[in-house]
């Protein structure tokens, strides 16, 4: 109704559209947001896994599906049931969590979850945890992460 013409893919947008639809177009825009936001995300996840089953293994075999990006998506897991040992904030402006999980007195894995300021308790537990899982390289030393990607 707004635009003459529009298109691209799915990195990329372009548009065009009469000048007297400048006025109108916000507010189109804001009501079609807002019934899109009505409608609950789904998340597709590539596996369900246990903490213990993470290994240095497991991430070289994951290295070897790289690069990632649109047409080869980063692989999603889930874990149930986790238990936070720690949880602080990092950053110059403590806007990422960080955390130390456990799960039924699994190894302690940490992880990351970028622009999120929400803290747990220690103790406390995450029903349902998705995650990326990457090398961490870091001062010299390589560890297992996870990125949290909702919980």
């Amino acid at each position: 109704k707004y635009l003459t013409i529009f298109g691209g893919h799915r990195l990329a947008a372009g548009l065009s559209m009469p000048v007297n639809n400048c006025n109108d177009v916000p507010a189109a825009f804001e009501k079609a947001v807002d019934a899109f936001e009505e409608t609950p995300a789904t998340i597709n996840v590539d596996a369900e896994i246990e903490l213990n089953q993470i290994t240095p293994a497991l991430l070289n075999e994951l290295a070897r599906l790289e690069p990632f990006g649109a047409g080869n998506t980063e692989p999603l897991f889930v874990a149930r049931d986790l238990e936070v040992v720690d949880s602080r904030l990092l950053g110059a402006k403590s806007n990422h969590l960080k955390l130390r999980l456990k799960q039924n007195g699994s190894t302690l894995f940490d992880a990351i979850h970028f622009n999120y300021t929400q803290m747990y308790r220690p103790g406390g537990k995450i029903a349902r945890l998705i995650f990326n899982l990457r090398w961490n390289i870091w001062n010299g030393q390589k560890k297992v992460q996870i990125i949290v990607v909702e919980t």
